[in-house]
């Protein structure tokens, strides 16, 4: 069984409609897809049913794939935009540093020393936070 597939015999209500992959399950109509933002899956097949909206960008892909038909190496949260699950994650922890550092400054009110303060002026100036 796939994940994110209800099974028959136990398809009543369901209480929480945020399921696989935190989507909404639409379940109007007895479809059972899951709302993306951008287009709908179906999870009983594995599929999209609707076209990706930015498909004329990727001629080379189907234009029903899913992050790049590489789901490992890329990460699609929406149905419409794939990025580097490295660069997501980097840019992540990035943004994790640079919180804490402004974090500590307005804690201790002590200043960091020069190599510091332009590292985060740096870094908030290239994410433009």
């Amino acid at each position: 069984m796939k994940s994110g597939v209800m099974s028959q015999l136990n398809s009543g209500s369901t209480t929480n409609k945020y399921q696989y992959n935190g989507k909404e399950l639409q379940d109007d109509f007895g479809l059972y897809w899951y709302d993306y933002g951008a287009r709908y899956y179906d999870p009983m097949i594995g599929r999209w049913h609707t076209v990706d909206p930015k498909a004329e960008s990727y001629y080379s892909f189907s234009p029903f794939h899913f992050s790049g038909n590489n789901p490992m190496k890329f990460l699609d949260l929406n149905g419409m935009n794939y990025d580097w699950v490295e660069k997501a994650l980097v840019e992540g922890s990035w943004y994790g540093m640079i919180k804490l550092q402004v974090q500590m400054m307005r804690i201790f009110k002590k200043e960091i020393n020069i190599w510091g303060k332009m590292f985060l002026l740096a870094l908030i100036t290239e994410m433009q936070i």
